[in-house]
């Protein structure tokens, strides 16, 4: 996604709010808005087509790649029916993400998620006429959109990098190890999880 970002310069991108997803009852209300509002929205859902088989599937022509989104001046994370996993991924276009807050699935680095800094938080959801007004502030404020988004590039890069993710989990489970009440021992038939994974797959 970097390099995808970096292909294309900030100025020169799309200046309309990008998402694609698959539809559910919480994004429906952007999905419509969109549709009324194409000149600065671009949002739609995606539908997986089971092919001829009923095996493999092939997305709707409304699918894009991550890569894609880095054409467009502005991202939308939007809350799915479960884990929404993307939002990393959108941060390292360097574009400014639009940020409708979570309920229920939040990554253990979301803390680091500043409104107005690394990210744009929008908790205004069905109200058309605040939506309209951001994405107004957002045309005649382009250089601080642009330092937003790439200071959310730059949390990525920095605190969740392969290094800083293994640096994460191994004091996560030296500290979940100290509330064990017992000393764990390694069972004798143990193997490596990479060991494992190279197995299964293979």
């Amino acid at each position: 996604t970097v390099s995808a970002a970096q292909k294309i310069g900030y100025k020169n991108r799309i200046p309309k709010l990008f998402w694609r997803g698959v539809w559910n009852w919480k994004r429906l209300w952007y999905i419509d808005l969109a549709k009324e509002n194409p000149d600065i929205m671009d949002m739609k859902d995606v539908n997986w087509n089971a092919t001829a088989n009923g095996v493999a599937h092939r997305p709707s022509n409304a699918y894009v790649t991550l890569e894609g989104h880095c054409d467009y001046k502005y991202l939308a994370h939007l809350e799915g029916s479960s884990y929404s996993s993307r939002l990393k991924y959108l941060l390292l276009c360097g574009s400014p993400v639009v940020y409708n807050p979570v309920q229920y699935w939040e990554e253990y680095w979301y803390h680091l998620l500043k409104d107005r800094e690394n990210i744009i938080v929008f908790e205004s959801a069905r109200n058309e006429a605040a939506l309209k007004k951001l994405l107004d502030h957002f045309s005649h404020n382009e250089n601080k959109m642009k330092r937003i988004g790439q200071k959310g590039q730059q949390l990525v890069l920095e605190y969740l990098s392969e290094h800083a993710v293994s640096c994460y989990w191994w004091k996560l489970m030296h500290e979940y190890a100290k509330l064990l009440g017992y000393q764990p021992i390694l069972h004798p038939d143990a193997i490596h999880i990479d060991d494992f994974l190279i197995g299964t797959l293979s």
